[in-house]
């Protein structure tokens, strides 16, 4: 045994369990990078902290991850676009765990890895969420992202049993990850997929504050539990995105309100405006204040994306002047020449 590594077994085996999956050669993959982008903060903002915790979980290095965790776990700056360090680790982390093109295998390894890791390690709050997020990260890849309805009994009956795994694996270390503000945020994950009340998952966004007074992935989290398609409404919805100014980021106006709206545009399928209760006036105020405290091209962007689809002429005029020649085309899906002609029209 000796010179057993866990770490480098474990980034050789992800490395080619990756390859097998992809077709590309096992040098490629270890000196590649991690995957692209992808969590709960605004697309197309990207930060080092994301870049090098997807690294690390991506090959293996529990070590490293422990070190960027316990750097980033309580700290109250705000960086990259307005998020919290805290915040850009679970982006880097969830780069990794929702690998759009992976199947099963794939995820069955990030299960063996994170599990040997939360045995090797039981004292390490890092090592049991890591566990949790694979064990929810495998119960998705079984649902994928259609309606429960629409999902095949052998697929439902998997993801409810690796939901139910990652409920147990939360609540048998709720005392070591009591001052966690992640674990509630992966408890609420666990909730909302396993039809739990509103007022339970509130509750815990409440405890996620309570723990990290900056963290407002909670908030986040229970706006996405309060769409129709999880069982909400428009007025439950715009209820979260306007407590979520309120407690969340109290110092900072409505950024949060506009914040919350703006991310779930997709989920009314681009009808916001006319399903949805927000109030526009309050939403142009949200980016405003978004914009004087964590002015970034990305959000700019959206801000005269929105302004458009809420057919404020004037305000998409100011905004699109502001952005110039600085077009972000993933910020407008494939909509930025229609909202541009529009605008300028007399």
């Amino acid at each position: 045994m000796r010179g057993f590594s866990f770490n480098r077994l474990s980034r050789t085996c992800t490395a080619l369990l990756l390859a097998a999956l992809t077709g590309t050669a096992m040098g490629a993959i270890t000196t590649g990078s991690a995957p692209a982008a992808s969590g709960p903060m605004p697309e197309g903002i990207t930060s080092r902290i994301a870049d090098e915790s997807a690294d690390a979980l991506w090959y293996g290095d529990f070590d490293r991850l422990e070190k960027i965790y316990n750097s980033v776990r309580q700290s109250s700056e705000f960086v990259d676009g307005g998020a919290t360090r805290l915040q850009w680790f679970r982006v880097g982390l969830a780069r990794v765990y929702e690998e759009d093109d992976a199947t099963d295998p794939y995820f069955a390894q990030l299960e063996a890895m994170t599990h040997a890791w939360a045995v090797e390690r039981p004292n390490s709050p890092l090592a049991q969420l890591l566990y949790a997020r694979a064990l929810y990260a495998r119960a998705r890849s079984f649902r994928g992202g259609d309606y429960a309805s629409r999902v095949l009994p052998p697929a439902w009956q998997e993801f409810k049993k690796y939901i139910a795994l990652e409920k147990v694996q939360l609540e048998r270390n709720a005392d070591l990850l009591k001052n966690e503000s992640t674990a509630d945020i992966y408890l609420m994950m666990v909730i909302r997929n396993d039809d739990g009340s509103f007022e339970t998952l509130r509750a815990l966004a409440l405890d996620a504050l309570a723990r990290n007074s900056v963290d407002d992935g909670g908030f986040v989290e229970l706006a996405t539990a309060s769409l129709p398609k999880w069982g909400g409404n428009a007025t439950r919805f715009d209820t979260v995105a306007r407590e979520a100014a309120r407690r969340a980021r109290p110092a900072s106006g409505m950024a949060m309100y506009s914040y919350i709206y703006d991310q779930a545009t997709d989920d009314f399928e681009g009808e916001m405006f006319e399903v949805s209760e927000v109030d526009w006036p309050t939403m142009r105020q949200g980016f405003r204040d978004w914009m004087a405290r964590w002015p970034n091209l990305y959000m700019l962007n959206r801000f005269a994306r929105d302004a458009c689809h809420a057919q404020d002429k004037p305000t998409t005029r100011e905004v699109l002047d502001l952005i110039g020649n600085r077009p972000l085309a993933r910020a407008w899906d494939n909509q930025f020449e229609s909202c541009r002609r529009w605008a300028l029209e007399p």
